[in-house]
């Protein structure tokens, strides 16, 4: 069930995040998360709250109705959700940290970038959607450029 309801809402997260910042009349209440161009812990919980029922609340409500998990589940889901979420915004990542041992974990840099450029990187935590429905192009000219600096 945690894996189900975790993958449930990486992918209602990616779907409401890529549609705040692809139509502006939504964007203009997800322009607030973004105020933040460096992550703070601060700026994870930062919203608008109609960015919040929309982005944040509405996948989250979405993969629990779907899966309906046991409640030790449903407190897992929270605390990997919250975890990840700081993980994402602590401004700083962390090699050791546990988000980025399991496979398709998509790293805090991705979301570093997605903050300072505005641009792609769409999901939270996984990889997967990204990967499948695009989020990665303006991102890996990104580190390739910075590759080629280096």
């Amino acid at each position: 069930d945690l894996v189900a309801t975790i993958v449930l809402h990486e992918f209602g997260f990616y779907i409401t995040h890529r549609m705040m910042h692809d139509y502006p009349k939504l964007y203009k209440y997800h322009k607030v998360h973004h105020e933040y161009k460096m992550n703070t812990t601060l700026a994870s919980q930062h919203n608008h709250p109609v960015d919040f029922i929309l982005s944040i609340g509405g996948p989250a409500l979405l993969a629990i109705l779907v899966v309906q998990p046991h409640s030790s589940t449903l407190f897992q889901f929270t605390l990997c959700t919250l975890y990840g979420n700081l993980d994402n915004h602590f401004g700083y990542a962390f090699p050791w940290s546990p988000v980025c041992w399991f496979p398709l974990s998509a790293s805090t840099e991705e979301h570093e970038f997605h903050h300072s450029k505005n641009m792609g990187c769409f999901g939270t935590k996984l990889s997967i959607f990204n990967s499948m429905f695009g989020g990665y192009e303006q991102y890996n000219k990104f580190k390739g450029k910075q590759e080629k600096e280096i």
